[in-house]
């Protein structure tokens, strides 16, 4: 399975999302008819309501999940697109589209309980 997202910036702040107790950057499953980079670009719509315009290829990587009480383990993907707002203000909605978001924001600092945050670290020493 693939999944994909975007390390969106504007300035020197990240597009972030929060699910729970945890901040991520936006993406989720690429759909079959979908080619990556509309994945992402839908993805990031659908979370933010922001749209973006992808400029390059952060990272892809490769995670093993085991389903909870049973030892089945299936393997996942994920393509984490580099892009900028569309439009010189972009502005994050109060109350997400996506019912399984919480906040969205704009963030100079990257959270302690960011999900890979070492990568998301290494994205913005390379893009911010």
């Amino acid at each position: 399975a693939w999944g994909v997202g975007a390390f969106v910036v504007h300035g020197t702040r990240v597009l972030l999302v929060r699910e729970g107790d945890r901040w991520l950057l936006p993406g989720g499953r690429l759909e079959a008819d979908e080619s990556p980079e509309a994945g992402a670009r839908r993805e990031v719509r659908e979370e933010t309501e922001i749209e973006i315009r992808i400029v390059g290829l952060g990272a892809i990587a490769e995670q093993t999940f085991v389903r909870r009480g049973s030892n089945d383990s299936y393997e996942f993907r994920f393509a984490t697109f580099v892009a900028e707002p569309i439009g010189s203000d972009p502005v994050v909605p109060e109350s997400p589209g996506d019912d399984a978001v919480d906040a969205v924001e704009w963030r100079s600092d990257i959270p302690e309980n960011t999900f890979d945050r070492s990568l998301v670290r290494r994205l913005v020493d390379a893009h911010v």
